[in-house]
């Protein structure tokens, strides 16, 4: 079909958040909140806090989440609106963006993974392309 995606930011949007960190920090900065009250609003550990504020898991890795509560509990602290939080959501899972295109674009699993693949994103399911 000849479908490219890019994760890339474009001209036409002011901000764009590469992860769920710059996201958080983002918000925090413009919002006065100090990770302190980020845990005291949010429920979540101070240890959680300062691995996302931190963007990394203290293994060497970049912080990532598979909980999708933790993105609604900074979104409620943070009082964030519905577009920030959704920001925050694909801030947090990337792949989430491409979905509604794929199903758009009627592309089967191996089309979409081969453009997950070309962002740097993790595939969907175990099918591979022979």
């Amino acid at each position: 079909m000849g479908v490219s995606f890019s994760n890339k930011p474009n001209k036409n949007n002011d901000k764009r958040f590469y992860n769920l960190s710059d996201c958080v920090n983002y918000h925090m900065k413009i919002k006065n909140t100090k990770q302190s009250d980020l845990v005291n609003l949010s429920g979540l550990t101070k240890t959680t806090i300062s691995r996302i504020c931190r963007n990394s898991n203290d293994k060497g890795s970049a912080y990532s989440t598979k909980n999708i509560s933790i993105i609604m509990a900074l979104s409620i602290a943070l009082q964030l609106t519905v577009a920030e939080r959704n920001e925050m959501y694909i801030a947090a899972f990337p792949e989430t963006e491409y979905w509604d295109k794929f199903l758009n674009e009627e592309l089967n699993l191996i089309e979409c993974n081969n453009i997950l693949d070309d962002n740097g994103l993790a595939p969907m399911g175990n099918i591979k392309e022979d």
